[in-house]
């Protein structure tokens, strides 16, 4: 009988083939979230209250030149994440419609025609490599100094952790608006726009009911 040798046949190089496609490999997966937030509004109202209105605001009369307060508006929030299997990487991404007023703008009029789609969030959150409870957030998110001080939608690079000690951390870098640095703010701005923002925080959690930090705002 004669041998195969199948070093030198082509049936050998056909199992090294099979065996390279079948090999075991790394196998990666990641997970896909859509979520949405669709808020209709409406407001019914009339001027009739200027009928009681008394001094030198013109008392008595209706003031035909405010428009009545009734009007219907739309604001959705449509946002989307990919995501490593283990959570180790994340991407969002957000888009916001609104709040667009029935027949008011080129948004709510015929046709809508105007810009209407705003990109709310577009950011990058990721676990940092060799580090426990640490992650770093960059892009357009939203972030939060304190509830108080500063909570908003910006351009920032979050680091958030833990300490040994059991004590959580945030540090942040962020900007807001950087074409008016030489500008005198409004005062929807709250002094933010146009200049760098660094912030601390430092919060401890002694129990479910009870937590204590602190925090430096800088810009």
């Amino acid at each position: 009988m004669k041998q195969l040798k199948l070093k030198r046949s082509p049936l050998y190089l056909a199992i090294l083939g099979v065996a390279a496609v079948y090999a075991p490999n790394p196998v990666m997966a990641a997970e896909f979230d859509f979520h949405g937030d669709m808020n209709n509004r409406f407001q019914a109202y009339t001027n009739q209250r200027d009928w009681f209105r008394t001094g030198n605001s013109g008392g008595g009369t209706l003031k035909d030149s405010d428009p009545t307060e009734s009007y219907g508006e739309i604001k959705y929030r449509f946002w989307f994440t990919a995501a490593s299997d283990d959570g180790m990487v994340k991407g969002v991404y957000a888009t916001e419609i609104g709040g667009i007023r029935f027949g008011e703008g080129s948004g709510g009029d015929f046709s809508g025609d105007g810009v209407n789609v705003e990109t709310r969030w577009a950011y990058v959150d990721f676990a940092l490599p060799g580090a426990v409870d640490q992650r770093l957030k960059i892009g357009l998110q939203p972030v939060s100094v304190n509830a108080n001080v500063w909570n908003e939608t910006a351009t920032a690079a979050v680091l958030t952790g833990k300490l040994q000690s059991g004590i959580d951390y945030q540090l942040l870098w962020g900007r807001g608006d950087s074409t008016n640095e030489d500008a005198n703010d409004s005062p929807e701005d709250e002094g933010w726009d146009g200049a760098d923002n660094f912030a601390l925080n430092l919060d401890k959690h002694f129990s479910p009911n009870l937590n204590a930090g602190i925090f430096i705002c800088t810009r």
